[in-house]
């Protein structure tokens, strides 16, 4: 839960507060090696995909706090090109 915790404030990033996917695909990394190592993974319940409740509440958390996605406008391709002839 920590660890989450610590993912989220960003302190193993850029020191910025980071979305809720990043955690739950920080978290899902972490437990997946474990599981390669011991067979078992600590973060999923027994015979399942789901996380344990406590980090399924957790995550719930943090989905309602983060901010609604904003929508972006993909680059005019005459950008790219400036972008690619300027290096």
């Amino acid at each position: 839960m920590a660890f989450a915790v610590t993912i989220r404030q960003g302190l193993y990033g850029r020191g910025a507060q980071v979305q809720c996917s990043t955690v739950t695909s920080a978290i899902t990394a972490v437990g997946q090696t474990i599981a390669m190592a011991t067979g078992v993974n600590p973060t999923k319940v027994a015979g399942s995909e789901r996380f344990l409740l406590q980090l399924q509440i957790q995550l719930a958390g943090y989905a309602k706090e983060d901010p609604p996605t904003k929508k972006k406008l993909p680059i005019a391709s005459g950008g790219r090109c400036k972008m690619y002839q300027s290096y």
